[in-house]
């Protein structure tokens, strides 16, 4: 790795409010309830066991996970990169979508602006990535909004890399691009920096580049979490709920005020950048 020290750095930039609550206090008090049954819900989840404290939460401890399926792949496109680039981001995104059954990524040849499911991967210049994150070192920035109740990252995700990445390779041969892409696809996973020395040399996700850090590839550990998190066989209590096969129960006489609730309340949603 390069002697100089990179970061990938962490903000909140936005925060949209939701619609106002119908149906005065009572209705206020169900909707709490209903939104913090819908929390616990995810959080028990069996996936999250031992994992959560490694991802990106909702602001109420829920962890933000983003939909996967491998009948349905996510659609990526690369910008501005060069072929040997392309080459080498391909194979970074390839190596992710190995450890997973679930997760399968698509890279699109042509910018198809209507596909659903979609993650832009652009490289720009090192002044452009500044002003976007407010931090010199940045190599990486991953930007998405999120349904604070769901706890699900929302498409498109725009993923952006420093082209000071440009040409730069370790004792191994492994280009920093590489490094630098597989961090920032696992934000788009969910998954949070690591600022601890606990974690140096443990993970992808420890949050900077320097001549003491030795990896270069997606560690057993990474794999371990991404496989537990997106590999999960369970139906999980979230599932179930939006099947219908979980109820949230109200005394018959609250029935009116829950269900004018539903139909007024909306999703809050905020916008991370990583």
């Amino acid at each position: 790795m390069p002697i100089k020290r990179f970061l990938t750095k962490l903000t909140i930039i936005t925060t949209v409010v939701g619609a106002p609550i119908a149906g005065g206090f009572l209705g206020k008090y169900l909707a709490d309830a209903s939104f913090n049954n819908k929390q616990k819900e995810i959080q028990n989840q069996e996936r999250f066991n031992g994992v959560s404290d490694l991802m990106l939460n909702n602001g109420y401890n829920t962890p933000i996970t983003i939909d996967v399926d491998k009948n349905k792949p996510i659609n990526v496109s690369l910008f501005n990169f060069t072929d040997e680039e392309r080459k080498d981001a391909i194979n970074a995104i390839n190596d992710l979508d190995e450890i997973s059954e679930n997760i399968n990524y698509n890279i699109l040849e042509n910018n198809h602006s209507s596909v659903s499911q979609k993650i832009t991967i652009s490289k720009i210049s090192k002044d452009q990535l500044e002003l976007m994150s407010q931090n010199p070192l940045t190599l990486g920035y991953t930007s998405f909004q999120f349904s604070i109740k769901e706890a699900k990252i929302a498409f498109p995700v725009n993923i952006y890399i420093n082209e000071s990445v440009e040409n730069i390779y370790d004792t191994n041969g492994v280009s920093l691009l590489s490094y630098v892409l597989k961090h920032e696809m696992m934000h788009s996973l969910g998954f949070k920096d690591m600022y601890t020395d606990d974690y140096l040399n443990k993970t992808v996700m420890y949050y900077q580049v320097s001549p003491a850090v030795d990896i270069n590839d997606y560690t057993d550990f990474d794999k371990k979490n991404i496989k537990q998190v997106y590999d999960y066989s369970t139906t999980t209590l979230n599932e179930q709920y939006k099947n219908g096969n979980i109820k949230v129960e109200y005394p018959k006489f609250l029935q009116s005020f829950y269900e004018t609730e539903k139909k007024y309340k909306k999703n809050i949603d905020e916008e991370f950048t990583l």
